[in-house]
């Protein structure tokens, strides 16, 4: 037998009842359970079946923080595609200035669209927000990837198609996207310094909370990890 701990979603938005089966997951396993009773604020169920879960890929989103909730969109949304990890960052060109106490409160909206996001789409394992930092310290901390890609406006030559077509290894990924008055060169060649690669999206410039999306689904695509 399990508890499920999390009652509020399974018995009220999903009302799950005795007698039905449905998935849990623990980050490393995906059981398939029977629920058994509903007692008090908890769920008993009895495993059915279980599997464990893929968790080679992995690819994570540095995101410069956006003007107004347009966070809560890319949060949302690039949860639904996937997003192991996402990074809210502070450029130099950010508009949006937090204070420890705004971004605590910031930090616990995001982790709570992404969770909620998770719950809706079926998502195995939960993404993981991260508190917001600066874009660099944010850089620095990136080791280990096997690929860091930025879009970036003002990089013709290399397309991110281009880029994917020629990576051999490719289980961890970031992608490192602008504010609205995009990246300064000064940190592009920050990010380069720890082997980041500038690429194109195509001849279309995407709005900041559009353009984490588009590398996302590229990537997805490219990879057949949708």
């Amino acid at each position: 037998k399990i508890s499920c701990v999390n009652f509020h979603h399974l018995a009220h938005v999903l009302r799950c009842a005795a007698g039905e089966e449905i998935f849990v997951t623990n980050d490393r396993e995906k059981f398939k359970v029977k629920i058994m009773s509903v007692l008090g604020k908890h769920i008993e169920a009895r495993i059915i079946d279980r599997e464990k879960i893929r968790s080679d890929q992995e690819i994570t989103l540095i995101q410069c923080l956006p003007k107004k909730d347009k966070m809560d969109f890319v949060v949302g949304h690039c949860v639904e595609l996937g997003l192991r990890n996402i990074i809210p960052v502070i450029s130099e060109r950010s508009i949006p200035r937090v204070n420890e106490d705004r971004a605590q409160k910031l930090l616990c909206r995001f982790q709570k669209i992404a969770k909620e996001q998770a719950q809706r789409a079926g998502i195995e394992i939960l993404p993981k927000v991260s508190e917001i930092q600066k874009f660099s310290d944010a850089v620095c901390n990136l080791k280990g990837f096997d690929l860091i890609l930025i879009p970036w406006e003002e990089e013709k030559s290399k397309k991110m198609k281009d880029i994917l077509n020629n990576c051999t290894n490719n289980k961890k990924i970031a992608i490192i996207i602008g504010p609205e008055g995009g990246l300064t060169g000064e940190e592009v060649n920050a990010a380069k310094k720890i082997g980041a690669v500038p690429v194109s999206l195509g001849k279309t410039i995407f709005r900041t909370e559009i353009a984490g999306l588009v590398a996302l689904s590229i990537i997805k695509y490219q990879f057949d990890w949708m």
